[in-house]
């Protein structure tokens, strides 16, 4: 029910700390993750498509359904008392979340139109930044809401610079204050990519916008990438690596071995071990230089992906390297889950114009990195034919309907 009571935006954040936790298992490969048994069955014809949808959304909202739904909760509720006992303080966390979370959003729409100098803007996209804040782009600027914090307002000619200093962070500077944005459980494609749209050759991102290739390796030979925290420190440049005062360059590595428990049946291990002939050291995912759980997590999922680049003849991993084509269809799969919902709504609803927010920047994502053959890309094209249709686009809808037939022949 949860997921009923948040709109797309937020859903996706929900979905998104879920699924960047499961980076750290096995399943960073297209193999792994989609096998034959998950493909897409053979397209019917598309007017079956909207039918379908709603002979599945009948069925959940059905009263024998709701029901079973309810006699499944009673039942709970009587096998485990305590669980009543949680429920409560559970729900109104959630409803308080929704609200603050609401009023982010709100308030950043609010200021972020208010400076613009014309009534409409070409760009306007708005964003959930973790759980409770707000990130808003439109013609004007840049606009960040969070709870208990004071809005963070930047228009886009006082911007100097936008870099990413770690995983997924974006840092925005202008001459008198900067702007921190994580973007680890956002859509950091679509915002990366609007940000060089106004900013051409004042950004500098781990991925390049135009061609969506990493530019990870490029970046170390600018400028080594460092990470401090209690003492600890971690530096990678284009030489090598040092780790709490040992260094060994890239040339003298023999191996790196990755060792990786996935926490099942005991504590959870994760790390990567550097051998040369004099030298050897291992970083943990537990212990990497960083302040938070998650930021060691994606720092340490950073590493792993340097590596892989710099000297992928020298590593034994147990699983690939996360690239950025991953990033994107990780990605990608947050935004579907909300143009699901977003989707079934809309038949109900008849309103569809809100979709086109999530519908082209994955469309986008889906051209870029050529993703046409993945299951859910191809299910992602049905769903955006009936959004065409339904919005007297019949012409795009045919040429998106021949591009899936092509697809799959």
């Amino acid at each position: 029910m949860a997921a009923v009571l948040l709109p797309p935006e937020q859903l996706a954040a929900l979905i998104a700390q879920h699924d960047l936790r499961e980076q750290t298992r096995q399943c960073y490969s297209l193999k792994t993750r989609y096998t034959s048994k998950n493909k897409m069955p053979s397209p019917g014809s598309q007017r079956d498509i909207p039918t379908q949808v709603r002979k599945e959304l009948k069925e959940i909202t059905s009263k024998p359904a709701i029901a079973v739904g309810l006699l499944l909760f009673l039942i709970l509720l009587c096998t485990v008392p305590a669980f009543f006992f949680l429920l409560i303080p559970t729900v109104i966390f959630l409803v308080v979340l929704y609200k603050i979370g609401e009023g982010s959003t709100a308030k950043a729409k609010k200021i972020a139109r208010s400076r613009l100098p014309v009534a409409s803007s070409k760009l306007e996209v708005f964003e959930s930044v973790g759980l409770a804040s707000c990130v808003a782009l439109n013609d004007w600027g840049i606009v960040f809401v969070s709870p208990n914090k004071p809005v963070v307002e930047m228009a886009w000619n006082e911007i100097a610079s936008v870099a990413e200093v770690a995983s997924s962070v974006l840092l925005f500077k202008c001459e008198v204050k900067e702007l921190p944005l994580d973007l680890s459980t956002s859509r950091y494609f679509l915002i990366t990519d609007k940000v060089h749209e106004k900013l051409p050759g004042k950004v500098d991102f781990d991925v390049d916008p135009v061609s969506g290739q990493s530019k990870i390796l490029q970046r170390l030979t600018v400028g080594p990438r460092v990470f401090v925290h209690n003492n600890k420190s971690l530096i990678l440049d284009d030489n090598g690596i040092e780790f709490n005062g040992q260094q060994i360059n890239w040339t003298d590595v023999n191996v790196v071995t990755e060792t990786f428990v996935d926490g099942d049946d005991g504590p959870a291990y994760h790390s990567l071990t550097f051998s040369s002939n004099t030298k050897k050291f291992e970083i943990t995912q537990s212990k990497f230089p960083a302040e938070d759980d998650l930021s060691k997590m994606r720092n340490f999922l950073l590493l792993k992906q340097i590596v892989g680049e710099k000297i992928p003849a020298k590593t034994q991993f147990t699983s690939s390297a996360l690239s950025m084509r991953d990033r994107a269809i990780d990605e990608f799969l947050r935004g579907r889950e909300a143009a699901k919902v977003g989707l079934a709504f809309a038949l109900k609803s008849g309103k569809f114009e809100p979709l086109k927010e999530w519908y082209e920047p994955m469309l986008s994502i889906a051209d870029k990195y050529d993703l046409d053959d993945h299951p859910a890309v191809q299910d992602f094209i049905q769903d955006y034919v009936v959004y065409l249709e339904r919005t007297d686009r019949s012409t795009e809808a045919q040429r998106m309907n021949r591009r899936l037939h092509q697809t799959r022949e």
